[in-house]
C-alpha cells in the first residue's frame, strides 16, 4: 500500500528486452517514482509481482492482443495491484476487454513521457485512465437502454430506484449535474443526493468508475458503437479535470 510522500512503486513488464530497459530508465528517472521490479511476459512474472507488490504494473505488449489478455488474466490474481496497459493496438475491442479484465488504463506508446507519468500517478490513486472513445463505447449500452442485472451483482443493482437508474443513464450519456437537473426538472442538490446514494449502493467512487463497474460486472449488454472507434483526432485522457466534453470522472459535480 502506498504511504504519503512515498514514491509510487512501479513494475515494468515487456517481452522485448530493449523496450523494457528503456521503460525502466524512463520511469526511474521521473521524480516520485521507483521501479521495484521488471520482467518479461515470457517468464514467470507473477511471482515477482507477488514479491514486490508494486502500486502499478506498467504492462507493455506492443500490438500482441493474446499476450495482453494472458498477462491481464494472470494479474487478476493480485487485485490490489493496478495495471496500465501500454499497447500499439488501436482496436477498441481490445481496449474495452482490457478494462473488463482489470486494467485501470490503456494508452499508446506514442504518448509523451509526461502523459505516462500522469497516468501512472492517477492509477496509483485508483483513477481510471482511458480515452473518450473507449469510455463512450462502454457507456453505449446504457444509452440504448440495454442495462440488465447479472448474477452476483443483480441484487446490488436492483437496489437502485427508477430515478437513480435514469440518472445513471444520463451520466453515461455525459450529462453534468445542471443538465441532469434541467432534464429531470429537479434541483442540482437533489441530483447530488441521488449520486451519493448511487455510489454508496454500487460501491463506486465516481462517474467513470460507475460506467466501468457496469461494464465489468455484466450490468450492460449489447454491441458498442463501432463507428466511434474509427474517429480520428488526439486522445483525450479521462481523469480528474480532463475531457470536459465527456465529464465522467468528476465525483459529484
Amino acid at each position: 500500500m502506498q504511504t504519503p510522500n512515498a514514491p509510487i512503486r512501479i513494475m515494468v513488464i515487456d517481452h522485448r528486452a530493449i523496450i523494457k530497459a528503456a521503460l525502466e530508465r524512463l520511469v526511474a528517472g521521473r521524480s516520485g517514482f521507483e521501479v521495484v521490479a521488471a520482467a518479461t511476459t515470457d517468464t514467470a512474472f507473477l511471482p515477482a509481482v507477488l514479491c514486490h507488490t508494486p502500486d502499478v504494473v506498467l504492462l507493455s505488449v506492443g500490438s500482441d492482443r493474446d499476450r495482453a489478455f494472458a498477462c491481464l488474466t494472470s494479474l487478476r490474481e493480485t487485485p490490489s495491484v493496478r495495471t496500465l496497459l501500454l499497447t500499439d493496438a488501436t482496436d477498441r475491442d481490445l481496449h474495452q476487454d482490457a478494462i473488463r479484465l482489470g486494467a485501470y488504463g490503456v494508452m499508446s506508446p506514442e504518448s509523451s513521457p509526461d502523459t505516462l507519468a500522469k497516468a501512472l500517478d492517477g492509477i496509483s490513486r485508483a483513477e481510471y485512465w482511458i480515452d473518450r472513445v473507449t469510455a463512450a463505447a462502454l457507456a453505449q449500452p446504457w444509452r440504448n437502454g440495454q442495462a440488465l442485472a447479472s448474477a452476483g451483482n443483480g441484487e446490488r443493482f436492483a437496489t437502485l430506484t427508477a430515478r437513480e437508474r435514469g440518472i445513471v443513464a444520463l451520466i453515461a450519456d455525459g450529462l453534468r449535474n445542471k443538465e441532469i437537473s434541467v432534464r429531470l426538472n429537479i434541483s442540482e442538490t437533489t441530483v447530488r443526493h441521488h449520486l451519493t446514494s448511487i455510489f454508496a449502493k454500487l460501491a463506486v467512487s465516481d462517474r467513470l468508475a460507475l460506467v466501468v463497474y457496469a461494464f465489468r460486472n455484466g450490468l450492460v449488454a449489447g454491441a458498442p458503437d463501432r463507428s466511434a472507434g474509427r474517429t480520428g483526432g488526439t486522445r483525450a485522457v479521462l481523469t480528474l479535470a480532463k475531457a470536459p466534453s465527456l465529464d465522467l470522472s468528476k465525483r459529484l459535480a
